[in-house]
């Protein structure tokens, strides 16, 4: 048998070197076009509700959600919205693939996009092998691709935001962050885990002093997304949503007296605070 020409080893190479940066984005661009053949054609639970507050809105008014036993902070209902108006431009039913696949729309991005982001995000911290894996098992997870183009969830939103603050706050973007928190305590109360994990690890590592403007800039971002709603008369609607109807069943305070209590867990266990930071909030997303 006659040994393989030396060039025809080196072709092949250089073909692997040119290819490896740009495969794993065809897998997310693959990821991608199979959730949208898959999302129309499954109308679950979760799916069939979005459309339900998604014709509530008549894709002018987001308030109107809460009418319809809405449960969720401000920007699910500026989501649902804009998805109504896409819906309305189409001319689609409420009960067409159409309006079913819109529905999954926002959950199938995130789930894509965090992959993106691994892949742009993480090599600059931990290298362009392990950013590649951390891609491929946001990809291959399947609990995150039933969850998103099956059952119509929208929670890989919430990881999206909670992956952008981890990634903010490693790279001591402060301000980011906090906006970046914000916006995910006003899609899902449970984003509010994060809240005492990163105090403790702010006054740990940058103390008092500096955490003062972007906790502002937090507090400013969920005011702002709250504010048309507050402003059209349904406050109520908000307060339900993080207080519940009693204090006992005050949602917002339960994740604050987890996220308090595992924020206790990485400061008796203080060592490494980027590894306790990423371990404990991995753990929570």
């Amino acid at each position: 048998m006659m040994p393989r020409p030396r060039y025809r080893r080196s072709y092949i190479a250089e073909r692997r070197r040119r290819w490896a940066p740009v495969l794993p984005y065809w897998g997310v661009a693959l990821a991608l076009v199979l959730g949208l053949l898959v999302a129309p054609w499954i109308p679950a639970d979760a799916a069939r509700w979005h459309v339900r507050w998604m014709q509530k809105t008549n894709g002018t008014f987001p308030w109107r959600v809460y009418d319809g036993a809405c449960g969720y902070p401000p920007v699910t209902p500026y989501l649902l919205t804009l998805l109504e108006m896409l819906r309305l431009l189409t001319g689609e039913g409420t009960a067409s693939p159409v309006a079913t696949c819109l529905a999954k729309l926002p959950g199938l991005l995130a789930w894509v996009a965090s992959a993106y982001v691994c892949l742009k995000s993480l090599p600059a911290q931990v290298g362009w092998p392990r950013a590649r894996a951390a891609a491929a098992c946001v990809l291959l997870a399947a609990p995150l691709f039933v969850s998103a183009a099956v059952r119509g969830q929208w929670d890989a939103l919430l990881g999206l935001a909670a992956l952008g603050v981890l990634l903010a706050v490693t790279r001591e973007k402060l301000v980011l962050a906090s906006i970046l928190l914000g916006l995910g305590a006003a899609f899902e109360v449970r984003a509010l885990l994060l809240v005492p994990l990163l105090l403790v690890y702010g006054l740990r590592k940058f103390g008092l002093r500096k955490l003062l403007v972007p906790v502002l800039a937090g507090l400013a971002t969920a005011l702002v997304l709250a504010a048309p709603i507050a402003l059209a008369g349904r406050l109520d609607a908000l307060k339900n949503v993080y207080l519940g109807a009693s204090p006992l069943g005050a949602h917002a305070l339960w994740h604050l007296f987890l996220g308090a209590y595992l924020g206790l867990a990485s400061w008796t266990l203080w060592k490494r605070p980027t590894r306790h930071l990423l371990f404990f909030a991995a753990a929570l997303t």
